[in-house]
């Protein structure tokens, strides 16, 4: 199986994992998405910033439209906002 674990850090003191299994059946946007909305209540607050699309793809090792997909369904959801390219989490 092949996966990734990362744990990102982001202005300085707040963290997220991410899993992605690059071997599921579940697209790597969804697993993306689905990684976000399970850190929310737990290690971020409102008005967090997330990563930028080139960083979290870097990071992570995926191609930025795939990040940016997973964004946009993330702001359709309301579990985002994204202003100027500057993405931040809802309160």
């Amino acid at each position: 199986v092949f996966c990734a674990s990362i744990c990102i850090t982001y202005k300085g003191d707040v963290n997220m994992i991410i899993e992605i299994d690059f071997n599921s059946d579940e697209a790597i946007y969804v697993q993306l998405t689905n990684q976000i909305i399970m850190a929310l209540p737990l290690e971020t607050a409102g008005g967090d910033p997330l990563p930028s699309v080139r960083q979290l793809a870097d990071t992570v090792g995926i191609n930025m439209h795939t990040v940016n997909k997973a964004y946009s369904l993330l702001r359709q959801e309301g579990f985002v906002s994204i202003d100027r390219e500057k993405v931040r989490l809802f309160p």
